[in-house]
């Protein structure tokens, strides 16, 4: 049994339900499932309930970003206190942190995007404090 919403009418007519324009032609209504013609207050509803999804999900990516961003600041944070250990001052961690590295092949600054890129630069400030070679 093939889906129900394979036939270009049934396609047509759900581009309209969701572009928000409920003219059904007679009987397109019904080859589309619909049991009844939506109302101008069901239009109203249903624009109301979109815009409360598309507020929720501006909202949750709202969220999602300052998460990332906190989690950007806590990695800074965290790799400037180790460099601060291995290098000794304040100025060079800030030489050190702004300039690219050829085993990062970028700036440590840039690699705490990324959890794995600040774990790149913690193991080779460990391996300053250790002495080896970097």
């Amino acid at each position: 049994m093939s889906h129900p919403v394979t036939k270009f009418r049934d396609l047509r007519v759900l581009e309209r339900v969701a572009t928000g324009s409920f003219k059904f032609v007679r009987g397109e209504s019904e080859m589309a499932g619909v049991k009844m013609r939506p109302t101008p207050k069901k239009a109203v509803r249903v624009k109301a309930e979109m815009a409360k999804l598309t507020d929720q999900l501006a909202r949750r990516v709202r969220d999602l970003e300052a998460a990332a961003m906190n989690e950007r600041l806590a990695r800074k944070l965290y790799i400037n206190s180790i460099a601060k250990q291995a290098l000794g001052s304040d100025a060079l961690v800030r030489k050190f942190m702004s300039r690219k590295h050829p085993v990062l092949k970028a700036t440590p600054e840039s690699r705490l995007d990324t959890e794995w890129g600040a774990r790149e630069v913690e193991d080779l400030l460990f391996g300053m404090m250790h002495g080896l070679p970097a």
